[in-house]
């Protein structure tokens, strides 16, 4: 996903918005880079292609704080990354890829045999 920055003509893409919010989230780029599939090098890029025309960290050592700009970004980012999720989401249970739901079903007494609604639904299993 792309989306043009405001006035800049530039653009910003959801892995540099994911890696701002895990930065902000992790308290810096160390402690970001120590989450599963996140590399340091990566999170500087994001925050350097970000940060292109404003500030929005304040490095404090090796510790990031959030600048005025930063702030003001925080939750629009958050909520482009839910709605990019939902939007991927009803992509996937359009196209019927979402993974199946599992129905269990107990009885206590079986007043009918359950052979033939088995033979019907395959994809059922008794146990």
């Amino acid at each position: 996903m792309r989306t043009d920055q405001a006035g800049t003509g530039g653009t910003v893409e959801a892995r540099q918005l994911e890696h701002f919010v895990t930065i902000v989230d992790e308290g810096g780029f160390n402690r970001a880079a120590e989450r599963p599939h996140v590399a340091q090098p990566s999170l500087s890029q994001a925050a350097r292609a970000l940060e292109r025309d404003v500030a929005l960290f304040h490095r404090l050592g090796r510790r990031a704080g959030l600048a005025e700009a930063g702030r003001a970004m925080l939750e629009p980012a958050r909520q482009v990354l839910r709605k990019a999720e939902f939007a991927r989401a009803a992509g996937a249970r359009a196209l019927d890829l979402a993974p199946a739901a599992e129905l269990r079903i107990s009885l206590v007494h079986r007043p009918v045999p359950l052979t033939p609604a088995a033979q019907r639904f395959a994809d059922l299993a008794l146990g």
